[in-house]
């Protein structure tokens, strides 16, 4: 009976190590959460006052390096997941993936963040690039994403730029849009001829597409391009999340 006593209480005694460590985890992971949120709205809200607000060393100063934030056409930030990779009582690492909606289109981005605990309260030190989540695709249809690539080349062709993003999300996205401003300032008309779209591969949630055509650029000789374009769903809908030139 004695022995049966001092397996309960010690049974009691791991449970409470461990609710109370659990307690803790939550904690942690709150306040720093509170800091990634912070930094996501006033980088999408263009507010670079708020964004600075998260940051400290030199996440801040490659922040203020960059680019003004210019605040994106009826943006909204709809969504924000964190996978968190290392929480302590002082530090923590997240990949955190943020789903904002721009007009009729959607983008998601993904990064890892590195978070400090200051006087002041959780600071981001180290911003950089992680692996994009995607979206599932159990039953994907091969015709829909071909129909996406053409879309996407019937505006970019026609110099419809801004429309042309609508098709791109993530990498794709992201790189396009750092060149926007010199593509649209340029008005270089383009003449291109015998487009052909076909699938490439598939592999889950992936599908990928070729694209061939000719194209002059400028009163220029027609040249041919080829494409490998990745398509995935994102944010309940289907987009180029990636462009190689073959």
């Amino acid at each position: 009976m004695r022995a049966n006593w001092w397996m309960i209480g010690a049974m009691a005694l791991v449970a409470a190590v461990c609710l109370g460590s659990l307690g803790y985890t939550r904690h942690t992971r709150a306040e720093p959460q509170r800091t990634i949120d912070v930094y996501f709205a006033g980088v999408v809200a263009g507010d670079s006052g708020k964004a600075e607000s998260a940051l400290t060393g030199s996440a801040l100063t490659a922040f203020r390096r960059g680019a003004a934030v210019k605040p994106q056409v009826k943006a909204e930030l709809t969504g924000t997941q964190t996978r968190w990779v290392l929480v302590t009582g002082t530090m923590a690492v997240a990949d955190v993936t943020v789903q904002v909606k721009q007009s009729d289109s959607v983008d998601i981005q993904t990064a890892r963040l590195s978070l400090v605990q200051q006087a002041q309260g959780w600071r981001i030190f180290n911003v950089e690039a992680a692996p994009l989540a995607y979206d599932r695709w159990p039953s994907h249809s091969t015709s829909a994403a071909v129909q996406v690539v053409n879309e996407y080349l019937r505006l970019s062709l026609a110099g419809d730029y801004d429309g042309a993003l609508h098709f791109l999300a993530g990498q794709a996205r992201s790189e396009a849009e750092a060149t926007l401003s010199i593509v649209k300032q340029a008005k270089l008309a383009v003449h291109a001829e015998n487009v052909k779209v076909s699938v490439a591969d598939t592999f889950g949630s992936t599908v990928w597409i070729t694209a061939t055509y000719k194209a002059a650029v400028g009163g220029a000789e027609a040249r041919p391009v080829r494409l490998l374009l990745e398509v995935r769903p994102v944010g309940g809908t289907l987009a180029i999340v990636k462009s190689d030139t073959l």
